[in-house]
C-alpha cells in the first residue's frame, strides 16, 4: 500500500468517525415557534393551554428538558401523579440529574407508589441508555480504524500484526453483544387507575391483582396488546393502554 493510497484510508475512516460520532437533535422551525407560545402561555398561568401545545412539540419528537418539567409541573398540580411521574422520568432520562431524584421519591412516598428506588446501577444503566447510539458509533469507528491499521502493516511488513488484530476481533465482539443483547432496562409507569394484572396474556387469565397508577415497573417483553411486567417478583401481564413507555 503506497503513501496516497494510506492517506486516503487515513481521510475516508476519518470522515466516518465524523459521521458515526456526531448526532443532531435539532428543532424544526415550527416546533421552535410552538416551543415559544407554550412558554409564553405558561408563564402567564395559562397551564392547560400551554400544555396542549407542549404536548403537540412532544409528539413531534422535539423536546427539551426545560419542557419536560413544566409538562411535569402542570400535570402535578392537576393532581395526575401518573403523569406528573411520567415526565420526571423523562426528565431523568434525558438528564441524569439526580436532584429529580428526590422529587420523584417524594412524590412516590405520598402516595405509596413503588418502583421508585434509585441506585447507582440505575445511574450507569441511564448513561449507557442515553449514549447507546453513540457507543455504538464509536465502537464501529474504532473497529475501522483497527481494521485500517492491519492492512497498513501487512502493506509493510507482510505479515498480519497479532495486536491490532486481537483488538480488531474484540471489538466486533463487543459491537455484536450490543446489537444483540446490550443492556435492556425497559420501565414504565402505569397510568390506569383500575390495572388488573393478569396470570397470563389473555382476557380469560386468572387475576393477580389490581393496582393502581402511577407505580414504575419493569416492563420484561409483549405479546400482542399485553404487556409483560415484573410486580411483587412475579411475571404478570397488562394490557398495553394501561402503560406508558418510559424512552
Amino acid at each position: 500500500m503506497n503513501k496516497i493510497q494510506s492517506g486516503n484510508l487515513v481521510f475516508g475512516i476519518s470522515i466516518l468517525i465524523s459521521l458515526l460520532i456526531v448526532s443532531t437533535n435539532g428543532f424544526g422551525s415550527g416546533s421552535a415557534q410552538q416551543l415559544i407560545h407554550a412558554d409564553s402561555l405558561f408563564e402567564a398561568n395559562k397551564y392547560t393551554e400551554s400544555f396542549e401545545v407542549y404536548n403537540t412539540v412532544l409528539e413531534q419528537g422535539d423536546y427539551t428538558p426545560g419542557m419536560l418539567l413544566k409538562m411535569a409541573f402542570i400535570k402535578e398540580g392537576l393532581g395526575d401523579v401518573s403523569g406528573a411521574m411520567y415526565f420526571l422520568n423523562q426528565y431523568y432520562n434525558l438528564t441524569s440529574n439526580k436532584k429529580v431524584l428526590a422529587k420523584l421519591e417524594e412524590i412516590a412516598r405520598e402516595n405509596q407508589l413503588t418502583g421508585y428506588d434509585f441506585n447507582d446501577v440505575d445511574f450507569f444503566i441511564n448513561i449507557y441508555n442515553r449514549y447507546r447510539l453513540q457507543l455504538m458509533g464509536l465502537m464501529i469507528a474504532i473497529s475501522l480504524v483497527l481494521f485500517g491499521l492491519i492492512l497498513l502493516q501487512k502493506g509493510k511488513t507482510g505479515k498480519r500484526p497479532t495486536t491490532p488484530g486481537i483488538a480488531y476481533i474484540l471489538s466486533l465482539g463487543l459491537i455484536f453483544y450490543l446489537l444483540n443483547y446490550g443492556i435492556s432496562f425497559d420501565k414504565g409507569i402505569i397510568v390506569d387507575p383500575q390495572t388488573y394484572l393478569m396470570s397470563g396474556p389473555s382476557g380469560g387469565a386468572d387475576v393477580i391483582g389490581i393496582i393502581k397508577k402511577g407505580h414504575r415497573v419493569d416492563i420484561l417483553g409483549k405479546e400482542g396488546i399485553w404487556i409483560k411486567i415484573k410486580w411483587d417478583n412475579q411475571e404478570v401481564y397488562i394490557r398495553e393502554n394501561k402503560i406508558k413507555t418510559l424512552s
